[in-house]
């Protein structure tokens, strides 16, 4: 095993990449496609795609062996945004401090760059981030997967995590759901706009709103409708700002449960082990670390 002189703080977040069946099945082929290119050196071959003055690629991928056998993987892949609007600077130790910074003349196609690590299995479709400062969030990731395969309709979920599910899977009567929205506008990602909850948002906009809570309470409430709500509202939290997403109510055991769900989220806390520099490398030895931590729990929850 590899011994590295460093250690750095870093979390990996997960999101279930939901679509159509033969949307997904698109996503999937391509990145396999992909791999394929680059490992038989016909990355001429690959698409890069413009989003605004920046180029996005897929730089170099690899394999993540996820389960116990070490048979299953999972893809390791690093995408790179080239933006031609910045300058590259270099420093000269040997010169004065103040001429030791240059910058380097650099053409339209030229330009500094920054590389974001994911991890994506085919079989849960989970993906896992590590984002790094100036690195693809979300959204530029997800806008990036429906051009470069060109598809449509992906959805990038919010993973809850075990404690979240049990406690949801457990209840036998709910009494009160309060949520709180703040991106009332920001509607469009979400897939099942015919449900009350987006009908609701869709009105708080019309009128001008910034935000909107919303509070159900009763002494029973309809378990089946709630749990819905309360998932739907859950895994797509980020793009509605949700603040606040509370269900109490009583479990199997007779006893009273109260699950905020925005504190369960699927998350992994750790540490990228480097030498001097954070490489590609050292983050795809990171993300196979988180994901396999998960594995068990992915595979058992989304397929």
């Amino acid at each position: 095993m590899t011994q590295y002189k460093n250690k750095k703080p870093r979390t990996v977040n997960f999101y279930h990449i939901e679509g159509k069946d033969e949307t997904l099945k698109k996503l999937d082929d391509k990145i396999s496609t992909t791999y394929n290119l680059l490992k038989t050196h016909h990355s001429d071959q690959i698409e890069t795609i413009e989003m605004g003055d920046n180029k996005y690629y897929i730089y170099s991928m690899n394999k993540a062996y996820v389960d116990e056998s070490g048979q299953i993987y999972a893809w390791l892949i690093n995408l790179s945004r080239l933006d031609p609007t910045s300058p590259i600077q270099v420093g000269d130790m040997k010169k004065n401090i103040e001429q030791r910074n240059e910058t380097l003349p650099i053409t339209d196609d030229q330009g500094s760059v920054v590389n974001t690590q994911f991890l994506y299995d085919t079989h849960t479709h989970i993906c896992a981030f590590a984002r790094t400062a100036g690195g693809v969030n979300k959204a530029l990731f997800k806008s990036f997967l429906l051009r470069f395969c060109k598809i449509r309709g992906l959805n990038l979920a919010i993973v809850p995590d075990e404690i979240a599910i049990n406690k949801l899977d457990k209840m036998q009567d709910t009494s009160l759901i309060t949520y709180s929205v703040a991106k009332i506008n920001n509607l469009s990602s979400i897939k099942d706009n015919s449900r009350d909850e987006i009908k609701d948002m869709e009105y708080a906009n019309d009128v001008g709103a910034q935000k909107m809570t919303v509070c159900l309470q009763a002494d029973s409430l309809k378990l089946k409708d709630i749990i819905a709500k309360a998932k739907l509202l859950f895994k797509n939290s980020e793009n509605l700002g949700i603040t606040k997403l509370k269900v109490e109510g009583i479990d199997d055991d007779g006893v009273f449960e109260p699950v905020d769900l925005v504190q369960h989220k699927l998350v992994f806390h750790g540490y990228v082990e480097y030498d001097n520099i954070v490489t590609i490398e050292n983050m795809f030895g990171f993300l196979e670390k988180a994901y396999h931590k998960y594995y068990d729990y992915c595979v058992r929850n989304f397929i």
